[in-house]
């Protein structure tokens, strides 16, 4: 019934269906409410009183997108050293970036050397970690950023190796 809200080929598709006791809407749009109502028809042509209105809202479409992540500072190959050495990695999504993780040496285990703490915040684009290079051996250190989606995709940034020379 258009005065109920129902959307006018949908109204016009239902009144043709004749006798049936069920019916499947295949026009549906995601993340959409839709409002259905029915009625009867005897054999006569006489219509019953319409049932009361349903509203049926479709779910979204599922986010299957992974973030973009990359780590941005130090710049690969350079010599860091302190207790304060910013990390940044850059990442972005499109609905939205939940966290980003940095990792020193990772080897592709998520429960291996985390650097801090996830990340939920950033200033832009940007997440940074404050990394104290003191507690480690001099040398080659790998570092990598795993961003996830509000949605739980995950990416992995390209590692980067940097020299701890303290």
């Amino acid at each position: 019934n258009p005065a109920c809200g129902l959307p006018a080929q949908l109204t016009t598709g239902l009144a043709a269906l004749g006798n049936v006791t069920s019916y499947t809407d295949t026009t549906l749009n995601p993340n959409i409410g839709y409002l259905y109502s029915v009625s009867a028809l005897d054999a006569a042509g006489n219509e019953s009183i319409q049932s009361s209105i349903k509203t049926i809202t479709t779910p979204p479409v599922p986010d299957t997108t992974a973030p973009t992540v990359s780590v941005t500072a130090p710049a690969a190959s350079s010599e860091v050293k302190g207790s304060s050495v910013n990390l940044t990695a850059t990442a972005t999504d499109n609905v939205a970036v939940a966290s980003v993780q940095f990792y020193l040496n990772y080897q592709g285990n998520p429960a291996s050397q985390k650097l801090g703490p996830s990340l939920t915040s950033a200033s832009g684009n940007a997440y940074i970690y404050a990394w104290d290079t003191t507690t480690l051996g001099n040398g080659n250190h790998s570092l990598t950023a795993i961003a996830t989606d509000t949605s739980g995709n995950t990416s992995t940034s390209t590692t980067i190796t940097v020299t701890v020379n303290n």
